[in-house]
């Protein structure tokens, strides 16, 4: 039998605070944040967070569950991470400073007329990608076999908006392989943090690059995907593209292959 989680009320303290700062930095109330938890959380975890329930944490007004409050502490350990000085934190910063992105644009010859721009590239807005994705990988230069593209794919990422809304941070997660605890532990997490060092930014008129970078010696890579939603049957948000790893010997699979990344959260 598991044993029974306690959170310490210091503990609390320090999430409840988490969770305030991060509202706050994404100026979002808690619908909203209920939303992403939604999004970063595994199937399993979703069944013990409420909005209502979310809302009554923050205000300090009962004293909630610790099976809840751990899922709170779960989503901030992918949506919050400690900041470190990690080359893709040094690049997301360079993009902050150096990147200009319009949101609108207008004809040379009549100024006074604006459009979208996404009705100029055919983008759709960076916000519409954020969600959880099941990660497949195909052999490049050859008909793909995706596999698994459901929740239950080897291979997660989560997409969160950055507070400054130039691109997304993402979280790579990996079916957990742990035996210390078991499914019906509330500590328990069915896929595991692998990585929150990669950001998705916006690139050209249509395509989106996902930069992984571990650090110097440590590997990464660099995605270029295609949205090809409107060609699959079921209509779920579709991202294909090429990766290229800089060290395919430390990733462990070879330097270009073809990635599909399948929404599963809606």
């Amino acid at each position: 039998m598991p044993k029974l989680p306690v959170v310490e009320n210091v503990e609390r303290e320090k999430i409840r605070a988490q969770l305030k700062r991060y509202m706050k930095q994404h100026g979002i109330g808690a619908p909203r944040l209920y939303e992403r938890m939604s999004y970063v959380l595994d199937r399993s975890d979703n069944p013990y967070v409420d909005l209502r329930s979310l809302q009554r944490f923050l205000r300090n007004e009962v004293r909630t569950d610790d099976e809840k409050v751990i899922r709170y502490r779960r989503f901030l350990s992918i949506a919050a991470p400690a900041p470190k000085p990690t080359p893709a934190a040094i690049f997301a910063e360079l993009i902050r400073q150096n990147t200009l992105l319009p949101t609108d644009a207008s004809i040379m010859d009549a100024t006074d007329k604006r459009f979208s721009l996404g009705e100029v590239t055919g983008r759709r807005p960076l916000s519409e990608y954020v969600g959880r994705y099941a990660v497949s990988v195909g052999n490049y230069g050859e008909e793909p076999d995706y596999g698994d593209v459901g929740p239950n794919a080897e291979k997660h990422i989560v997409c969160l908006p950055d507070p400054s809304g130039m691109f997304l941070l993402v979280t790579t997660l990996a079916r957990s392989m742990s035996t210390e605890t078991s499914p019906d532990d509330p500590n328990y997490s069915a896929y595991t943090i692998v990585s929150v060092n990669a950001l998705m930014v916006p690139m050209g008129s249509a395509d989106l690059l996902i930069v992984e970078l571990d650090g110097l010696g440590d590997g990464g890579s660099f995605t270029l995907f295609r949205d090809i939603s409107l060609s699959q049957p079921d209509g779920r948000t579709t991202l294909e593209g090429v990766c290229l790893y800089t060290i395919g010997a430390l990733a462990r699979c070879p330097n270009v292959c073809t990635e599909r990344l399948t929404r599963i959260d809606g």
